[in-house]
């Protein structure tokens, strides 16, 4: 393998997956702006959040099969091209139309990771591996800063819709980037595939233990969605009915959230390569931490603003640390037992479970017994991963499996 080409393949991974972002958060950062143009209802906009959330997820399971069996690069392409074509749509469609453009944008945007971590899985081993995870992911947080710092300047220049061509040109470019710069692997990564589909088990059967301990990771999996999206769905709404702030802080939360997920991104691969070397036990200290942070949220969330806005990003920073851990370094060890492909699309699809979770149940909870009882259920929620984690930690490594 060119020396080169390998240096340079977690870099452009990592454009493609900035890209996937951008062309995944078009009616989030528009919303306001789609809402007071008349065209749009606040339900019509929640069943596009909520339906991109449901087939993003489902497609997790479906990429996942798909990229133990197909040229990853080809799914990738797919995913992202249909995904940038959906954005130029949006701005002409009204209606029942918009929720299924964006719910066809959800499955596009499922064709991109579970076949993106099985490349680099084929591609770096070891320490290189992740430090190229580590890469991926902070291009989706650059891509989140990005978006919501420069989506105001756009709207107030050119309107909403505008928002969606640029986010649609992002993909698109990066589309022809990564099928020009690929030209030089097909051979290698269609031999795989190959390989894969006449031997998807892995090199070890998935038994009943095995199955267990993936159960019990899925639990905190879950757990760690909930967190991480409630708290970055509905931070800038806790913030302005709890301390009437303009709504402007959605702005400075979308800016917030990403830089700290970014730092426990890097810190979390530092703790595991040198620190702690089971899987699940590093992500269970993160889901840890998160809980104790929500502890002591329990006595500031309605009185002091920059101190429940810090703790809280501190929570959405562990959370993503802990979904590094699950969906790219977990699927990494239990390809053994099955595809990389299909194993990262099955966490990730327990990610998103929690996210579907939260995205109905803060409202709910917010509205019938207000943010302090939110509180105490992101508490509870924290507790019990916390607990799945330990003990899958525990069980995985006294079956030898973590």
């Amino acid at each position: 393998m060119d020396a080169k080409f390998r240096t340079r393949l977690a870099y452009l991974c990592a454009v493609v997956y900035f890209a996937s972002y951008f062309t995944r958060y078009g009616v989030t950062v528009c919303l306001a702006e789609m809402l007071a143009s008349g065209d749009y209802t606040k339900d019509l906009l929640a069943g596009c959040t909520v339906g991109l959330f449901i087939t993003y997820g489902v497609g997790q399971l479906v990429s996942g099969w798909l990229g133990d069996r197909m040229n990853p690069m080809t799914l990738m392409s797919v995913g992202l091209f249909v995904s940038s074509l959906i954005n130029i749509a949006v701005p002409f469609s009204t209606g029942v139309t918009v929720v299924v453009l964006w719910c066809v944008n959800g499955f596009c945007q499922a064709l991109i990771w579970p076949p993106l971590s099985r490349i680099l899985k084929f591609y770096y081993s070891g320490k290189e591996f992740l430090v190229a995870v580590i890469k991926v992911f902070c291009g989706s947080s650059l891509a989140t800063i990005i978006l919501y710092l420069i989506s105001p300047v756009f709207i107030g220049s050119f309107g909403w819709k505008f928002v969606f061509f640029l986010t649609a040109a992002v993909g698109i470019g990066t589309t022809v980037l990564w099928e020009v710069r690929m030209k030089s692997a097909p051979d290698e990564l269609k031999k795989a595939a190959n390989s894969a589909t006449k031997k998807a088990g892995g090199d070890r059967k998935m038994n009943g233990t095995v199955i267990a301990t993936l159960a019990l990771i899925l639990m905190a999996t879950i757990a760690v969605g909930m967190l991480r999206d409630g708290i970055a769905s509905w931070l800038p709404v806790y913030v302005m009915e709890s301390f009437n702030l303009s709504s402007s802080v959605s702005i400075l939360s979308g800016v917030v959230l990403p830089i700290f997920n970014t730092i426990c991104y890097i810190a979390t691969s530092y703790v595991y390569n040198y620190k702690i070397k089971n899987e699940m036990l590093c992500a269970s200290v993160e889901l840890g931490i998160g809980a104790i942070a929500l502890v002591v949220l329990m006595f500031s969330y309605n009185s002091v603003s920059w101190l429940s806005v810090l703790l809280l990003a501190l929570v959405s920073g562990c959370m993503s640390g802990s979904n590094f851990v699950l969906t790219a370094v977990i699927p990494a060890r239990f390809s053994q037992y099955g595809g990389m492909a299909l194993i990262a699309g099955i966490t990730n699809f327990a990610v998103y479970v929690g996210s579907a979770i939260s995205t109905y149940g803060v409202s709910a909870m917010s509205e019938g017994g207000g943010w302090g009882l939110v509180m105490v259920i992101w508490l509870i929620v924290g507790v019990v991963g916390t607990l799945f984690g330990f003990i899958s930690a525990i069980y995985g490594k006294k079956k030898n499996i973590l």
